[in-house]
């Protein structure tokens, strides 16, 4: 696996940089972004509505300029220039057939000036770069006389129901549970159907949705979100409170399986 890893990330680092400058322009520099929705919205309105890109259109007209307006919120112009620096230096410094035509044009390509940010190098972010991160299975304790278990269950999943979004569980699950037809996915130790899980593999944005594998490279779960406690952990992991949360397989194919009625859909993926 870890091989296959690496030829695919070897083809892509070819285009990387390249890519990262032209992504970075658009999503990281405030002033940037801002000229360019403008003069992309300018363009787009002259579309008949459905012709135009999804932004664009009016029925999401409202929600682009209310965007545009909180993002200014956020704007602050010796930051917005440091970044626009570093990315431009960066584009200066790309080599043949990636050059960028535009600032060669406005920069002679001079690229001379020392970079930004200490001269290290962005952190990759999950939407962007192939990363591959490894830990165990594992509760925590946030507290004094407080420990979580590292796996929730479909009984936790009804103790929470409210009838209210986002805990109005369908009445199914409820009788599912009363009849415990849990199927072959039940936990041998839980006596329940496992939902979540916690481990401490380190997880940054971007990587929800990701595949969680166990050692023997079988899927596992689906990573989706971080514990309360983990909130920090783009800037500090710690073993003690750090941990990532994945909904576990098992659970995905009991409702697939049981809920849904599409027991045929395993059959297909060849699931015994």
């Amino acid at each position: 696996m870890l091989a296959g890893i690496d030829k695919v990330y070897a083809e892509n680092r070819v285009r990387a940089e390249y890519e990262m400058v032209l992504e970075y322009l658009r999503s990281s520099v405030n002033l940037f972004n801002f000229g360019w929705t403008a003069v992309e919205a300018a363009a787009e309105l002259k579309k008949p509505d459905l012709e135009r890109d999804a932004a664009y259109m009016d029925r999401n007209w409202a929600q682009t300029k209310q965007r545009l307006q909180l993002a200014q919120r956020n704007y602050h112009d010796p930051t917005d220039k440091a970044i626009f620096k570093e990315l431009l230096l960066r584009a200066l410094r790309l080599k043949g057939s990636f050059r960028i035509k535009a600032l060669d044009d406005l920069f002679k390509a001079d690229a001379s000036e020392n970079a930004a940010f200490l001269g290290k190098n962005f952190i990759p972010d999950a939407n962007g770069t192939l990363r591959l991160t490894y830990g165990r299975v594992k509760g925590y304790s946030p507290a004094d006389a407080v420990y979580y278990k590292p796996f929730t269950t479909l009984a936790g999943v009804l103790d929470k129901t409210t009838g209210q979004p986002p805990f109005n569980t369908p009445s199914k699950l409820f009788d599912l549970y009363k009849a415990r037809d849990f199927g072959r996915f039940a936990h041998p130790d839980l006596k329940d159907v496992p939902v979540c899980m916690l481990y401490d593999a380190d997880t940054t944005g971007g990587n929800s949705g990701s595949p969680v594998l166990n050692a023997q490279g079988e899927l596992v779960g689906v990573n989706f979100d971080r514990t309360y406690d983990a909130t920090i952990n783009d800037y500090a992991w710690s073993e003690d409170y750090s941990r990532s949360i994945a909904v576990d397989i098992r659970y995905v194919l009991w409702v697939t399986q049981k809920f849904g009625g599409a027991g045929f859909l395993l059959e297909e993926m060849g699931i015994k």
